[in-house]
């Protein structure tokens, strides 16, 4: 039987720079010499390594394949950031600062097909929208909304304005809080990459290149705060 290195001083598993850890999208299972079939050859592998990798150079620097895919995914990260930003200041009427985001957007959307076409990576759009932003989405929306309620396909009581939720109307409102958190488990719970899925009866793997994760740092700061005051 073969002897293999330690998986956790190896692979710095539990610690944030070894796999599992921060920003890692790659996955692991028990590996059975003499029934289990290896994922990637002695020669892929080799390939894998940071030096071996395929690189591109854009704007003076260097990127390998992994390295672009991150690129690109920055990239729509902030335009999606600067698309709810330019929003924002349009409904707070801040010209200005609308004028300004809309001039960064352009130069990012400019930069991101240079980079894609560079890399040689599709470009993926839609990973850019933003629910209320990208008006088009939301026109269309409104206007058949509009079109089926005039032709009595259905109906639509909207209000002509908020209703005020302080008003209870006689009901009483009650805290539940405390009551809830009698049968939270704290800690029961780990907060990780979701590194395989199934949708539409097709198993997805995340590799880092065709199937990511994209998720901000706040939004796994959120849920690993929720698991640690509430559970899992």
């Amino acid at each position: 039987m073969a002897e293999y290195p330690d998986f956790v001083k190896k692979c710095g598993y539990g610690f944030v720079a070894g796999i599992g850890g921060a920003n890692c999208r790659h996955s692991y299972w028990p590996f059975i010499e003499g029934v289990s079939e290896r994922t990637y050859t002695d020669s892929e592998l080799e390939g894998m390594k940071p030096e071996n990798r395929p690189k591109i150079k854009f704007e003076g620097r260097e990127y390998d394949d992994y390295q672009a895919t991150q690129k690109q995914r920055q990239i729509e990260r902030t335009i999606r950031k600067l698309k709810r930003s330019k929003a924002a200041a349009e409904a707070a009427g801040l010209t200005a600062d609308a004028q300004a985001a809309n001039i960064r957007l352009r130069r990012l959307n400019k930069e991101y097909t240079a980079f894609s076409k560079a890399a040689g990576l599709p470009e993926q759009r839609e990973r850019m929208r933003v629910l209320y932003s990208d008006g088009g989405l939301v026109g269309r929306s409104s206007k058949t909304l509009e079109k089926r309620s005039q032709s009595g396909i259905i109906e639509t009581d909207k209000p002509k304005e908020m209703p005020d939720v302080s008003k209870t109307n006689g009901a009483a409102w009650k805290d539940v809080t405390s009551e809830y958190l009698k049968s939270a488990a704290p800690g029961s719970h780990s907060v990780m990459d979701l590194h395989r899925y199934v949708a539409d009866g097709v198993t997805y793997t995340v590799d880092g290149r065709k199937v990511v994760l994209d998720y901000s740092a706040h939004e796994k700061e959120i849920a690993e705060l929720l698991e640690e005051k509430i559970g899992g």
